[in-house]
């Protein structure tokens, strides 16, 4: 039985060596049943790296049409064992499929630099049964990580220029974040190094600039978003960070205060909103001083909420009424001033009901209203001439002139 084992190795029958092999009869200690043995295991080994070699020319035949996933999945599932030169050319040709891939990632659109260059690194690490990739192929893997790192100076460089033109912040965080994707172990890096730390001081100077001079607050939000992109390891970097927490309390400080100064002028309470303005007008920055003088306007208009006016009086038109906005609980002082003849004056409330009137005489021409608005909304000022009978009015006797009218408001104490 161990001649015909014998002779299924020398026609490399191996099936039928293993079978017979394992059919041998003991006892398992004699020298033929060891010799039985050790010719099924090499059968055995045999049939093993025939498979290896079937699968190792599909690895092939994928990495020569290109179809570098399938030759890394196939490589992925390589049988064992891993210790011959098949399961090594494996490898091998696995490095190259993850190669290709990495130079795919690299083509068109330029963004993708960065994944290109860490699948390439991953192929530094592989091994099999101790062994690495081949050298030739190492070093190829670091030319075309070198000849990206080149291609990223001059992308990053067009990215930056773009922002240079465009002051467009996309622009700037593209030149930064494809140009970190360069390895510190390339010749490209001391560029890079230099690059970084050029453009880390301007993005420095350029956000303070930005938020100490701007006139428009939102312009806040891009000099804090500039001092986020500024990349560590760069002398700017530093205070930056030391920067963007105290910008970012002023800026809650500031919308805080600003939101405050809308809730009490949407409710008439022009002297809460006027303290909340001037935290406001206070601060150091120019945007958000704008921003306070803006405000300041409407607490202006808050506090009188009809412009002082003059007026005249003609014949047959000694009357004139105004409207304005008041609110619940605002308490109005409402003034009618005259030389030239006595004055009267009338507050309606929004359903156009009195609610308070005064009237001058020969002794004091002068009209004043204090009232306490009960109710939000559209309330109606009339201002007239004052005649004791309708029949002077008419005749309109001394009713022509001058006057000025003044409305003021406070919120409850």
């Amino acid at each position: 039985m161990l001649e015909q084992i014998e002779n299924h190795v020398a026609q490399k029958s191996f099936d039928d060596c293993i079978a017979l092999s394992n059919q041998f009869p003991g006892p398992a200690s004699s020298k033929y049943a060891i010799s039985a043995l050790n010719l099924g295991a090499e059968c055995a080994q045999q049939m093993a790296l025939a498979a290896q070699g079937e699968i190792l020319g599909q690895i092939e035949d994928h990495f020569n049409q290109k179809s570098f996933d399938d030759c890394i999945a196939l490589s992925n599932r390589f049988p064992e064992p891993s210790s011959s030169e098949h399961a090594l050319a494996a490898l091998n040709l696995e490095a190259k499929c993850i190669l290709g891939n990495a130079q795919k990632l690299a083509d068109p659109p330029e963004t993708y630099y960065k994944d290109a260059i860490e699948t390439a690194q991953g192929i530094f690490d592989m091994q099999v049964a101790g062994k690495s990739v081949d050298a030739s192929i190492l070093e190829d893997v670091r030319q075309k990580i070198d000849n990206w790192s080149e291609e990223i100076l001059t992308v990053s460089s067009g990215y930056y220029d773009k922002y240079r033109q465009n002051n467009n912040r996309e622009d700037l965080y593209e030149a930064v974040r494809i140009l970190k994707a360069i390895p510190s172990d390339t010749s490209a890096y001391a560029e890079v190094e230099a690059r970084l730390e050029n453009w880390a001081n301007e993005m420095l100077q350029t956000a303070k600039e930005l938020y100490n001079t701007s006139s428009r607050y939102a312009d806040s939000d891009k000099a804090l978003e500039m001092l986020s992109l500024i990349p560590g390891g760069t002398s700017a970097f530093q205070e930056a960070q030391d920067l963007i927490p105290q910008l970012k309390q002023h800026e809650r400080e500031m919308r805080t205060a600003q939101q405050n100064a809308n809730v009490a002028l949407n409710e008439g309470r022009c002297q809460t909103a006027s303290r909340y303005v001037a935290e406001i007008v206070r601060s150091p920055y120019k945007a958000w001083k704008t921003e306070g003088q803006e405000f300041d306007e409407a607490v202006r208009k808050c506090e009188a909420p009809l412009p002082y006016t003059i007026g005249y009086f003609t014949a047959y038109s000694s009357s004139e009424t105004y409207r304005f906005k008041g609110f619940k609980d605002q308490r109005l002082k409402i003034s009618m001033i005259s030389d030239d003849f006595a004055t009267h004056l009338t507050l309606y409330d929004p359903d156009g009901n009195v609610l308070a009137q005064d009237h001058g005489d020969f002794g004091n021409r002068n009209s004043e209203l204090r009232a306490t608005l009960s109710e939000t909304g559209k309330y109606t000022i009339r201002a007239a001439a004052y005649s004791e009978s309708w029949f002077d009015e008419w005749l309109n006797h001394n009713q022509r002139g001058y006057y000025s009218l003044e409305v003021t408001a406070r919120e409850p104490d």
